[in-house]
């Protein structure tokens, strides 16, 4: 329910702007998706359809056209330092192996649900040395800090963490069992034009976050039930 207020909010805000997400718009940035992620097989896996996975890119699009029409996107160079630093003394990638539930972010409660059972079962029989059944097997990748999927990264990162099975991680793609199988090659040093985009990129993410809570907090939210008879 809070996400589809924030979603109702983020497009009334934009309206109010004169700012649209078009359905061509939509269109675009589904045709930039790869060809196999909107495959009916496996959307359905994930417990959504092509029209909810529209809904989920549109809500997407407005949240990236609200930080570019009301955000503060100024970033200093002591912001990039700080970037640079942190990238400098990130550990050398590594490569993982694992194993993928896919779920979508929006998927009905109901299949949260039974993903978060499916996933925990599979983590058990891995743990006894079983492989699990109904889970996609990943081929070993490369894994580094400031990727794409950051639980993915905190995960097989964190200190102390070996090489055996972590537990299940929630990512964008769904719930994910990694190890860590070695090292990959060092990482060539940050450059500061990376760094200068990743600084960016994380003030994107509280630009946003700071904008729908504003939208929350000056919003009247009323909830109506019906009650039977």
């Amino acid at each position: 329910l809070d996400r589809m207020i924030a979603a109702e909010l983020v497009s009334v805000a934009l309206a109010a702007r004169g700012v649209v997400v078009s359905d061509t718009d939509v269109a675009a940035e589904l045709a930039r998706l790869p060809a196999e992620a909107t495959k009916p097989e496996t959307l359905a896996a994930q417990g959504i359809d092509l029209e909810l996975l529209r809904s989920e890119l549109r809500e997407r699009l407005e949240r990236r056209r609200l930080v570019d029409t009301l955000g503060d996107l100024a970033i200093s160079e002591g912001d990039v330092d700080a970037e640079l630093a942190t990238m400098s003394a990130a550990r050398a990638a590594v490569m993982v192996d694992g194993w993928l539930l896919r779920v979508a972010p929006n998927a009905a409660a109901a299949r949260q649900a039974s993903a978060k059972q499916q996933i925990e079962a599979a983590s058990a029989a891995l743990r006894k040395g079983t492989e699990p059944a109904g889970l996609e097997k990943l081929a070993p990748m490369r894994v580094d800090h400031g990727g794409a999927e950051p639980e993915l990264e905190a995960r097989v990162f964190a200190p102390g963490a070996g090489a055996g099975w972590q537990r299940p991680v929630r990512t964008r793609a769904g719930w994910v069992i990694a190890r860590v199988v070695g090292p990959a090659d060092a990482a060539a040093a940050p450059s500061r034009d990376e760094a200068r985009r990743a600084a960016l990129a994380r003030q994107r993410v509280r630009e946003e976050q700071r904008l729908v809570q504003a939208l929350r907090a000056r919003a009247e939210v009323q909830e109506h039930v019906r009650l039977s008879p």
